[in-house]
């Protein structure tokens, strides 16, 4: 999360036209709270580090630190219109597919187990490089014990900038069709009681 967040203090830089939510939930509120306020606190820093002289302003972040009951996740994705995951280890990536659900634009990983549905005609995919456990860097992929994918902050930086600077509804509709054309599958699967 702290990566996307420096990235996307990065690229919007001095704009006034966008937001960002970022949504950490946990079971114990008041600790993550205080985790995510010295989160933003430290992003913050090391994105003015990144951006030197050229540091205008911040977009505004705001903060969902609360677990979303089921009849509240339609309206926070319909009053979005980007969804960004860097995740480094999600397998199926459920609010990916939520977020493809409702029409966003996603930003994801080029790896991982959401390109079962997610590609880069539906979605915004980030290259990155395999990771072996420990910080050792490899080629090739681990298994789920050994490393992960990771991508770095000036491709999430890029990515967004692509994202508010070009038309990204088609790919944002194409998404759409693709996870909602995956249900069927899903449902039979029995994921969902």
């Amino acid at each position: 999360i702290e990566e996307t967040l420096i990235a996307w203090l990065v690229a919007t830089n001095g704009r006034s036209d966008c937001s960002l939510t970022l949504k950490c939930s946990s079971f114990n509120p008041t600790k993550t709270g205080m985790k995510i306020k010295q989160m933003v606190e430290r992003s913050h820093d090391r994105a003015k580090e990144m951006l030197g002289e050229s540091f205008v302003s911040f977009s505004p972040v705001l903060l969902c630190d609360k677990i979303l009951q089921d009849q509240f996740i339609p309206e926070f994705y319909m009053n979005s219109q980007y969804f960004i995951t860097a995740s480094k280890g999600e397998a199926f990536n459920l609010p990916l597919a939520e977020a493809m659900y409702y029409g966003l634009t996603t930003l994801a990983p080029a790896e991982g187990g959401h390109t079962l549905y997610c590609n880069d005609k539906n979605s915004i995919l980030m290259a990155g490089q395999w990771v072996k456990a420990g910080g050792v860097e490899g080629n090739g992929r681990y298994d789920n014990a050994g490393g992960w994918y990771d991508v770095n902050i000036g491709t999430i930086v890029d990515s967004i900038r692509y994202c508010l600077d070009n038309d990204t509804s088609k790919e944002a509709a194409s998404g759409q069709a693709a996870v909602k054309a995956l249900l069927p599958a899903i449902r039979n699967a029995n994921l969902y009681a």
